[in-house]
């Protein structure tokens, strides 16, 4: 991430996404999700931690469209549990990008939709993007916007990265 003042507003991409849907919809299926056993309980919580700093979540469509993908993979939800994921849904601000404006990146032929739709939302300067691809994370870097891998505070945890 950039030096100076932290954004205050944070971007999600689908795995990261995914993870915190998970773990909405209970803890105990975090170890049993496909998408999310790698993390822990330990990850979500360390993910709670950290998004409890910003004071919106952000989400693209095109991210919501993949994490609802990876969400389902061999997964069905009981109602009480998705209407949980529903409502964490509900309090994400949806940040709307054009197809044109990602078909029209040069990115597009090497993030693909989800990722440029992040790369095209993280314009902002008061925006964080918070994503556990490492593809996507060196690319925001090198054009210089603020950009945390997951897995780099997955262990560390959220504070250090934010230094």
């Amino acid at each position: 991430m950039q030096s100076g003042m932290t954004p205050r507003r944070i971007l999600l991409d689908a795995n990261v996404l995914v993870l915190l849907l998970v773990g909405v919809a209970g803890k105990h299926l975090i170890e049993r999700h496909k998408r999310t056993m790698q993390y822990g309980v330990d990850g979500f919580d360390v993910l709670m931690d950290g998004l409890s700093r910003f004071q919106e979540i952000l989400v693209t469509p095109h991210v919501l469209a993949e994490a609802s993908n990876l969400l389902g993979e061999g997964r069905r939800f009981r109602p009480e549990q998705f209407s949980r994921i529903a409502e964490s849904l509900r309090r994400m601000v949806e940040r709307q990008i054009e197809k044109e404006a990602i078909i029209d990146n040069p990115l597009f032929s090497k993030l693909g939709v989800a990722d440029v739709s992040l790369w095209e939302a993280s314009a902002d300067d008061d925006v964080t993007v918070l994503t556990a691809d490492a593809k996507l994370y060196t690319r925001l870097l090198a054009d210089g916007r603020h950009v945390v891998n997951f897995n780099h505070i997955w262990y560390a945890g959220w504070a250090a990265s934010l230094l």
